[in-house]
Order: structure tokens, then C-alpha cells, then sequence
């Protein structure tokens, strides 16, 4: 690959999510003024994900990643 394509290369895999988010939060605006609401804000979508990513991850019982392990195992 030469400089140039892997230039673009990068430069869309970091504008894509950033538009798919916005994209996102006009979805949300529009549908919300069809249905004569405020709505959320336009960076809701990216607030979502903040949000997602401080949550701490939640185990009900320790006994699950043993299982799933054994389950992998049984599958290899």
C-alpha cells in the first residue's frame, strides 16, 4: 500500500463512525419533530456511548466465565 491509500484508509475509519453518529442523531431529531417532540440532542448517539463505555462490566455469578470457558473447550 502506498502512503496516500493507507492516508485514506485511516482517515475513513476515523470520520465514518463520527458520521454514522450524527447521521444517527438526525434520525433521532427528525423523528421526534414528526411526532411534534423536542427531541434528544444531535450528539445523543455519541453521550450513548460514553455512557456504555463507563458502565463497569456485570457478572450475575461467578461461576459464568468458568462455563464459558468449559463451553469453548467442549467446542474445540
Amino acid at each position: 500500500m502506498n502512503p496516500v491509500s493507507t492516508l485514506i484508509a485511516v482517515t475513513l475509519a476515523l470520520v465514518t463512525p463520527l458520521i454514522g453518529g450524527l447521521l444517527a442523531g438526525v434520525d433521532r431529531k427528525l423523528t421526534a419533530r414528526m411526532q411534534e417532540r423536542m427531541g434528544p440532542p444531535l450528539v445523543q448517539p455519541f453521550y450513548d456511548v460514553l455512557k456504555l463505555w463507563g458502565k463497569e462490566p456485570m457478572i450475575a455469578n461467578r461461576m459464568q466465565p468458568v462455563l464459558a470457558f468449559g463451553y469453548l473447550g467442549f467446542a474445540l
